[in-house]
């Protein structure tokens, strides 16, 4: 059942797979290594940082290694290094480089802004004014559009959440071990990427 689900599932499972780890892990650890297996498979950028995440710090220990082992294997797959793995997969929430996103309800959209901090601001384009979330829809709007609109709002808000707690880490580790990118890697996987751009203005780099 989870090798369809392996095959056919997107990152909205991240979050009900993480959740049913953490809370069996100290129980159900034989099923807790295949929804991590199942995870590694699906190989979208939650996905991946999720089983990453559990890789790095997790107990029981036998769930991390088998987090390390599943990242391992997907990166050989990709033909990649674990650090080249992990600067791939680190999550944008929908935004576009310059840290926008336009969030359309059909005759009206929204625009949200990704700030230095991770949070998002709203404006409402029509008005031009700050809204503190998206509103409900109208009468003559279609409900399941706007439906599935804020509930891809919601998934980008927390993917960002894990961003902001996984990602200094990983950069603070990367300070320590004197990690090198090539140029065009680093613009890539940073100056060009929504998230990472505003973290990695935060560090001091040499070239």
């Amino acid at each position: 059942v989870l090798a369809v689900v392996a095959a056919s599932a997107g990152s909205d499972v991240t979050e009900r797979t993480l959740a049913y780890i953490r809370k069996h892990r100290g129980n159900r650890a034989s099923q807790a290594k295949i929804l991590l297996q199942m995870l590694a498979w699906i190989d979208e950028p939650a996905t991946v940082q999720a089983v990453m995440s559990i890789a790095s710090r997790f107990r029981p220990k036998g769930i991390q290694v088998e987090a390390a082992t599943q990242a391992e294997l997907l990166a050989e797959r990709h033909g990649w290094t674990l650090d080249e793995l992990a600067d791939r997969s680190v999550p944008t929430g929908g935004f576009e480089a310059n840290g926008r996103q336009v969030i359309s309800y059909g005759e009206r959209t929204f625009t949200a802004h990704l700030g230095d901090d991770l949070t998002i601001g709203l404006v409402n384009d029509d008005t031009g004014k700050s809204i503190r979330s998206l509103p409900t829809g109208r009468a003559e709007e279609d409900a399941e559009l706007i439906k599935e609109v804020k509930k891809d709002f919601a998934g980008a808000k927390k993917e960002l959440k894990s961003v902001a707690k996984l990602q200094p880490d990983r950069l603070h580790l990367a300070m320590c071990t004197e990690r090198n990118w090539r140029l065009d890697d680093f613009r890539r996987y940073f100056l060009d990427h929504p998230v990472m751009a505003r973290l990695a203005t935060r560090l001091v780099w040499s070239a």
